[in-house]
């Protein structure tokens, strides 16, 4: 029986789909939701989204026509064309230009769910030059961050070509408005944050003189100028944080990139650009080490991760692979699905298991040198382990390479690297491999396994040998350490050594006498060997080598600059590739995530009780307390039965209400948005004063023992229209905390996976059978749960650690369906019940869903599924989490009538959602990513010249922009569960626990030099805190413990002068000083910089002053109390 057909996979997501759409739509016809069908915009292509999102009827037919007939390129800008001249119908000149650049960037960016085109674009202006000709200003708000940075840059050039179709002048920007983009800039770096690239004023000033729009914004940030205030083209004080990513970050940072865009696209007026060369941020995030995240292994030097090219079944799209025993040597520091931050090929990846990797080696305390390959090992050791020779293996996809534009790096000599080597020369040499296999005396099918099983598979010592000999080709690196660490002078003493005084036990083994030359090479080569007593023995596979060469002649070295490597090559007459070559710098950064999403505070219920609910905005304890509340929310009258409400559908009748809009000037009310009496503009909402018993009732008669159902202090939608009450209610019983748009959400770290072991996520043969795996990636026939099997592309694998969340919110749908008198649907009491069910997963930069099936469930905080369903999300893999809930989580409870009316509120919902994923249609980064099983010998030979990543595309396939079952894989995973499953971050509680374990980690790693780690941590982490938190003391606010207000300075009364409540500082003394012991620690223990020790003692001397005025100020002496004055004392 064949793998069920992609067809017939499609077919049964729509069906699911469509039936979970009819069930929504019968319950919210019954009920007081804001719109009788589900909000969410079910979609089948990008074409399609855009449309909704840029609400132009039309417009997706003709992007579907277009990119038929245009180059893809060049559909952006002939959309916008056709919006400008009213193809889809009349609109005022600046309503038209924003219309044609949302829609020219969305269709840049598919699957066109991108939040920037519409969220982070929020309007355009036409205004006049001094000369009083007319120029086009776009305003650009902080979402745009949510495009690349070459989206970025070309929004502007897309706002230029509609600009000349629009007949309009070029922007003449004053000095001072120059002046005032240089000021933000400063600003923006000093107190909000980096960019990631570094522009110079001179660079800013020469760009924003031949831009020819005005790239301007709302403010994003509360920080104002200073300077360059009040200006008459710039609507606002505040920093336009977006307008300066578009500028820094896109244009001038990728100004070589949008070049190239803009000669394709054959516009003039950019050959500026070539003239701007901006310089990258990222390596300083190497240079950032914080407390719980260490820095782990230095670029080049020997110790850290060695460099590995490949792909294992869950790695690639930025994810990389490390053996899982790296995890534990690193005190677990990294766990499965943890980020690393790298200095190559990009700047962030998530980590996971490939145990087909080398692993680490570690000394032991008594001398013993082992290498780390299996849990039961590890954690014999674990406590023993004094230094960690070499962390292991870090596999990185070739196609990572690529998408980064960067050089290759050389790699060490690995067994996949062999043999290339091998089938290279049986290829070039020999007729046939029968031929080959003759001459080196191996069986065909034997030397024909070593070829194609490199990892699972090694010759013996006596066949490579024979290997190398007669195939002219390496040797094999399983008998080879790390023998290029020294020079041939070491080697030859020691094989002199070795020769004179070693022995055979009775093991087999070589026994040498601790002596410390011996013991030096040994541990400089990463040679496993065990230390009993005064003797040293070395075993397999070591043994072999040393066994070889101390068995000839052991000629003198040539000269002193002559390596080991060499010397032993010239020794045995067979060539050798050094196993250490690249070696990346790495420090951890964010943990692992698999958590609730849950607002600050966590809510039940979208619906506002203003102070009425105390700190914990409990509604229940309000409403029982109390016999009114008065909240501000929604006014509207049903014009069917004439019933007061503040839903948008009459809860007794379910008729769509209407709005009474009142006048904050007059008071008058009305039934549109102007008041007749006084022309002010009305509001839809008012402050009501409500009936606790009437809202009481909404909950029905049974509270199953809930004592709290929280809600939110106000609503942020421009309606301030709440959710039907009783859904919180009903979360509370649950434990479910509601999302800002009405739906639950689960956060888990994102990986890719193009293969699994039915074992593996929890499923027997049977039920993998019943979900369409019924052949393995053989092509065999399914019948052990232990096969691997290729995933479908909307398959995915979730966290345990999600599954109570999944089943409390089938619960509390379930219950919501039969309050309206339906039939439960999901009926799930065990995790076996949800495999099937289909979920919305969506990334917080989009406004777009992505339906994906439940198939099994990974022990790690990760979230699994295949490239093209993280690429549909427009996600890659490094280190970033998305959410996903239960499908009809989204169809019943979504509503964009409950998103903030804010820039940016939109971000993060299902506006719309993709039912199938069209590959054609998806983020392109993962069509860079290697198709293959083998890596042949001609790209090991041009990673060796670093050669640029992007000259291979002869040499290998790739993964094609459409839906292929066949994902091939160069490394093989035994089980993608094994290693630590949550970082030490997570489980330890305190910092200082964390900064322990961290200094125990930097202490044992050979890679790294431990005063200059401190030196970064003092620098970047603990110095920085407490200067800020000395600064952010003595420059705080104060606020009302009960109604939140916020005050600069404590009022005379010591009360709120709102609600009279207790006035308490924003910044406690603690938090100040919480460092501080730290400090002077890591000064002391460890031989930093004078920099640094001056830098400590000056802060300490303030800590001590500091803490010494709190201290006289909190208490002192009584004769210090007796002479303090009150205020009222000077009156």
């Amino acid at each position: 029986m064949a793998n069920m057909s992609l067809e017939d996979y499609k077919n049964l997501l729509k069906s699911y789909v469509s039936k979970a759409y009819e069930v929504a739509s019968e319950v919210r016809s019954l009920s007081n939701d804001p719109s009788p069908f589900p909000e969410v915009h079910l979609v089948s292509s990008q074409a399609e989204a855009i449309e909704q999102l840029v609400s132009l009827e039309g417009l997706g037919k003709r992007i579907t026509e277009l990119f038929k007939e245009l180059p893809r390129q060049e559909v952006p800008l002939k959309i916008a064309e056709e919006i400008v001249y009213g193809k889809f119908g009349p609109h005022s000149e600046e309503e038209a230009i924003l219309l044609a650049l949302r829609a020219a960037l969305s269709v840049l960016t598919p699957p066109g769910t991108t939040a920037a085109p519409i969220e982070g674009i929020v309007d355009v202006k036409i205004k006049l030059n001094k000369d009083k000709t007319r120029y086009l200003a776009v305003y650009y708000a902080g979402p745009m961050r949510s495009a690349g940075g070459t989206e970025q840059g070309l929004s502007v050039i897309f706002a230029d070509y509609i600009r000349r179709l629009m007949k309009l002048d070029r922007y003449e920007p004053s000095d001072e408005e120059i002046g005032r983009y240089v000021e933000e800039m400063r600003l923006y770096e000093k107190l909000v944050g980096s960019f990631q690239f570094k522009a110079t004023e001179e660079q800013l000033r020469f760009a924003l003189r031949r831009i020819p729009i005005e790239i301007t914004g709302i403010g994003t940030d509360p920080y104002e100028v200073t300077t360059h205030r009040d200006l008459p083209h710039v609507s606002t004080n505040k920093l336009r944080g977006g307008a300066l990513r578009v500028i820094v970050d896109g244009l001038i940072g990728r100004a070589q990139k949008i070049y190239k865009q803009v000669k394709k696209l054959g516009m003039s007026g950019w050959d500026w650009l070539l003239e701007v060369k901006a310089i990258s941020h990222e390596p300083i995030y190497m240079d950032k080490i914080l407390i719980g995240r260490p820095f782990l292994s230095s670029s080049n030097t020997f110790g850290g991760f060695r460099l590995r090219y490949g792909r294992s079944r869950i790695t690639g799209l930025a994810a990389v692979g490390v053996h899982p025993m790296s995890m534990y040597v690193t005190n677990s520091f990294i766990a499965i699905g943890s980020q690393i931050r790298l200095d190559k090929p990009g700047k962030s990846s998530s980590v996971v298991p490939v145990d087909s990797l080398e692993p680490p080696i570690v000394k032991l305390k008594d001398g013993s040198v082992v290498r780390v390959d299996s849990e039961e090992l590890y954690f014999k050791v674990k406590d023993s382990i004094e230094k960690i020779l070499f962390l292991g293996d870090i596999l990185i996809s070739i196609g990572d390479y690529i998408e980064n534009d960067a050089k290759l790096d050389r790699p060490g000599f690995c067994e996949e690297w062999w043999a290339a080597e091998v089938d290279s020369s049986v290829k070039s040499n020999f007729k046939s491999l029968e031929e080959a296999s003759a001459i080196v005396e191996i069986p065909t099918s034997r030397l024909e396994d070593l070829i194609k099983n490199p990892l699972s598979l090694r010759p013996t010592f006596d066949e490579a040998l024979k290997i190398s000999y007669r195939l002219k080709v390496p040797f094999h690196p399983h008998y080879a350490d790390f023998w290029e660490r020294a020079t041939a002078k070491q080697a030859f003493l020691f094989l002199n050594k070795i020769k004179q005084l070693g022995r055979k036990n009775a093991e087999g083994c070589i026994e040498v006498p601790l002596e410390p030359e011996i013991k030096e090479f040994l541990e400089l080569l990463c040679t496993p060997h065990k230390v009993i007593g005064n003797m040293i023995t070395i075993d397999a596979p070591s043994k072999f080598l040393l066994e070889k060469l101390s068995s000839l002649k052991i000629p003198p070295f040539r000269d002193s600059k002559e390596g080991a490597l060499e010397y032993i090559s010239s020794v045995l007459g067979i060539k050798f590739i050094p196993k250490s070559s690249t070696f990346l710098s790495v420090r951890v950064g964010r943990p692992e995530a698999a958590n609730l999403r849950m607002m600050t505070p966590p809510v039940h219920v979208i619906f506002p009780i203003g102070h009425s609910g105390g700190p914990s905005r409990n509604i229940l304890r309000a409403l029982l307390k109390n016999q009114t509340i008065s909240i501000e929310i929604a006014d509207r009258v049903c014009p069917s039965c004439n019933a007061h409400t503040f839903y948008l559908r009459c809860e007794r009748c379910h008729t769509k209400t209407l709005a009474i809009y009142h006048c904050v000037k007059c008071g008058a009310t009305g039934d549109n948005d102007v008041c007749s009496k006084c022309g002010t503009k009305m509001r839809p909402y008012t402050v009501l004063f409500i009936d606790s018993k009437s809202l009481l009732s909404q909950f029905g008669g049974d509270l199953h023992g809930i004592k709290m159902v929280k809600g939110v202090k106000s609503l942020m939608n421009d309606l301030k229209v709440p959710e039907p009450l009783q859904k919180g209610l009903l979360r509370a019983r649950w434990g479910l905390s509601v999302f800002r748009d009405g739906t639950c959400r689960f956060d888990a770290t994102n990986i890719p996976i193009t293969a699994f072991k039915p074992k593996e996520v929890g499923l027997s043969v049977e039920k993998a059978i019943s979900l369409g795996y019924f052949k393995d990636i053989n092509n065999d026939d399914l019948k052990d749960a232990d096969q691997i099997v290729y995933i479908k592309p909307q398959d995915v694998i979730i966290p345990s650690s999600a599954i109570s969340f999944l089943l409390n919110l089938s619960k509390f749908i379930d219950a919501w369906l039969t309050l309206h008198g339906l039939s439960p649907f999901y009926k799930a009491s065990k995790k076996e019940d949800l495999i099937g069910h289909a979920i919305a997963a969506i990334s917080p930069h989009t406004l777009g869903a992505i339906v994906g099936r439940i198939i099994g469930f990974t022990e790690s905080d990760v979230c699994m599924s295949h490239p093209f369903f993280h690429q549909a999300k427009r996600r890659d893999c490094d280190g970033d989490a998305d959410a996903f809930t239960l499908l009809l989580d989204a169809f019943i409870n979504f509503s964009p009538h409950y998103l903030p009316s804010h820039s940016g509120g939109k971000m993060d919902s299902p506006l719309v959602m993709f039912t199938i994923i069209d590959p054609a249609e998806i983020d392109d980064q993962i069509f860079n990513t290697e198709n293959v099983d083998v890596i042949p010998k001609s790209f090991y030979d041009a990673a060796c010249d670093e050669k640029p990543a992007s000259s291979l595309t002869s040499l290998l396939n790739f993964v094609k922009p459409f839906y292929q079952e066949t994902i091939k894989f160069t490394h093989f995973v035994n089980d993608f569960n094994r290693g630590p499953k949550k970082s030490t971050y997570r489980i330890l509680g305190s910092m200082r626990e964390k900064l322990d374990e961290q200094l125990s980690l930097t202490d044992k790693l050979i890679s790294l030099s431990a005063p200059s780690v401190i030196e970064h941590i003092l620098d970047t982490h603990l110095i920085k805190d407490v200067v800020g938190n000395l600064r952010a003391f003595y420059t705080q606010k104060y606020r009302c413990k009960k109604c939140n207000k916020k005050f600069r300075r404590v009022p005379l009364t010591m009360r709120c002068t709102s609600c009279g409540g207790e006035i308490a500082p924003t910044v406690h003394a603690a938090s100040v000083v919480k460092y501080a012991s730290y400090i002077s620690e890591l000064a002391s223990k460890y031989d930093v910089g004078d920099y640094y020790k001056e830098s400590v003692r000056a802060i300490m001397n303030e800590i001590t002053w500091f803490s010494k005025a709190l201290s006289e100020g909190a208490g002192g002496s009584e004769a210090h109390k007796s002479t303090r004055k009150k205020l009222l004392d000077f009156a």
